[in-house]
């Protein structure tokens, strides 16, 4: 009696379920409200800045500008245009791109804008000695959401040209 008695007596086996995770919808969106701080602390909406670099035999261009950044947040662009020669330069036109500059309000440039084209923004810098540097800073505000992609080029007369290409996020 015991060995028929003791087999009966254990539990059936338990039958295999399958595990599914469920969130009601107030739950998901309060996953979402715990992710955005989360996400900030890991630095996903800071300033990001980036530096990029070309040059040829006589120019060398160096543009530093946010790669994201907020929306309505003030951020410089930044191009150093250098004479690499041994000869002063007399005039270096900078280019930016209207398809780039045109997503930014506020735009402020110095030196200031000499013309604008249907293509571009121009800014001339004059009198580059040998071996120095000038600037041209560009304030822009985030004005449209998405990615906006530009260029920048410097050139001057009898010299090979030198050019960029920019991409900025900008996000609410």
């Amino acid at each position: 009696m015991t060995n028929a008695s003791t087999a009966t007596l254990e539990p059936p086996e338990a039958p295999e379920l399958q595990r599914k995770v469920a969130f009601y919808h107030y739950q998901v969106i309060g996953l979402a409200f715990l992710l955005v701080p989360i996400l900030a602390l890991l630095g996903m909406f800071d300033k990001s800045t980036t530096h990029i670099r070309t040059e040829s035999d006589e120019l060398s261009m160096e543009v530093s500008y946010a790669t994201r950044h907020r929306y309505k947040m003030i951020n410089d662009l930044i191009v150093s245009i250098q004479n690499r020669s041994d000869q002063p330069i007399p005039l270096v036109t900078v280019k930016l791109s209207r398809d780039y500059v045109d997503q930014f309000s506020i735009v402020t440039f110095t030196p200031a804008i000499v013309r604008i084209t249907d293509s571009d923004y121009e800014v001339e810098i004059r009198d580059v000695a040998a071996g120095t540097s000038q600037i041209v800073r560009a304030e822009l505000r985030g004005e449209h959401y998405g990615e906006h992609k530009g260029w920048v080029n410097a050139a001057a007369a009898g010299l090979e040209a030198v050019a960029l290409e920019l991409t900025t996020f900008i996000y609410p």
